[in-house]
């Protein structure tokens, strides 16, 4: 038997995945254990969301009691630096799986009850609005926790900035890494699920072709959909970005990492398309 049909061994298969609860709870035990393992990954997701730069730990699925019934939220997030401490719920949708209301309403409640500081979702839903969660919530819940979204898209860039731009300063972490960017790159992963822009893009979409889009129009919910304003995590992420992108320019980077082309061939599409964005 020929050797290139062989299957090199991965540390995140995609095989065996047999449904949407098994995909979910894969990609968030893959994403939660790089986290931990890969500390600059692990940071440059956490510190924008108000974490202490510490170690980050993860757990998934940790039972809470929340009036009579018992719920498992998909992970857990803790980051801790002297005598602060930050923890965060995280609940993960993968392929064309939405946010459900009452879920993120519940797991706000406990939250609240356990003195934590976040809720994170991470789903391929795109918010209208940058900071804008893509979910309705009812913000009096929102009062003492925060919450958060990352689309599957915003992660994947993030690790693909951290490796290849910022660098890992462990050659074992950056593999581990590049194994994640490997898995969530692969459709079975159910990330990178893109495949509508919402309701009202074809007809935003048509009105900037004929140039009669307003800030004020009727496809515009309001002018803070037409000229969304960052939030400070957002913020804080895109100042990241550019500051990659600079060091890029001046080769300030650790001796470990191995400078290659943003369209080196051996790399998957969806990361030369990160890579190509970012270069620009």
């Amino acid at each position: 038997m020929a050797e290139d049909t062989w299957l090199a061994a991965r540390l995140i298969p995609t095989s065996g995945i047999n449904g949407p609860d098994e995909q979910e709870r894969r990609a968030t035990s893959a994403l939660l254990a790089v986290m931990s393992a890969v500390r600059e990954f692990g940071r440059s997701l956490t510190q924008p969301l108000g974490a202490p730069a510490g170690p980050v730990q993860t757990f998934i699925e940790v039972p809470f009691h929340l009036g009579d019934g018992k719920f498992f939220p998909d992970g857990l997030i803790r980051v801790s630096r002297g005598q602060r401490q930050w923890t965060a719920l995280v609940e993960v949708k993968t392929g064309n799986n939405e946010l459900q209301t009452e879920q993120l309403e519940r797991y706000l409640d406990i939250a609240r009850e356990q003195g934590f500081d976040a809720l994170i979702t991470i789903s391929n839903e795109i918010p209208p609005i940058a900071g804008q969660h893509p979910t309705v919530i009812d913000k009096r819940k929102l009062k003492t926790v925060a919450l958060y979204h990352l689309p599957w898209s915003e992660v994947l860039t993030a690790a693909v900035m951290q490796k290849e731009y910022r660098g890992v300063a462990d050659p074992d972490q950056a593999w581990v890494l590049g194994e994640l960017i490997r898995y969530l790159e692969h459709p079975r992963s159910g990330a990178l699920e893109f495949s509508d822009m919402g309701p009202r893009w074809v007809s935003a979409r048509d009105s900037v072709g004929a140039g009669t889009l307003r800030a004020r129009s009727e496809r515009c919910r309001s002018r803070r959909t037409c000229e969304p304003r960052k939030s400070p995590a957002t913020s804080t992420w895109t100042r990241r970005a550019k500051a990659g992108r600079r060091r890029e320019s001046t080769g300030s980077y650790a001796s470990s990492r191995t400078r290659r082309s943003p369209c080196a061939s051996s790399r998957s599409r969806p990361t030369r398309v990160v890579l190509a964005m970012l270069s620009c």
